[in-house]
């Protein structure tokens, strides 16, 4: 039986670092975000953000980002 950290370490084998694009909806809107910093999961796809990465896009969804590039379509 696999023990917790050769699980630990086989996920950590399939994350990749990438820029991706994020999609999320803002008051009815679909708003677009490129270039965003993510952990993903080579097998599933999963996209994993850090702790900063994801209260930016909070923020950039609440209107309160410091900076952003996004383009609302």
């Amino acid at each position: 039986m696999e023990t917790i950290q050769e699980m630990y370490a086989r996920e950590e084998a399939d994350l990749r670092d990438e820029l991706v694009t994020h999609l999320m909806q803002v008051d009815g809107r679909v708003v677009v975000v490129e270039d965003v910093p993510a952990r993903v999961n080579q097998v599933t796809g999963e996209r994993l953000f850090s702790l900063e990465t994801a209260d930016w896009l909070y923020q950039l969804a609440q209107g309160t980002a410091p900076t952003a590039r996004a383009r609302v379509e």
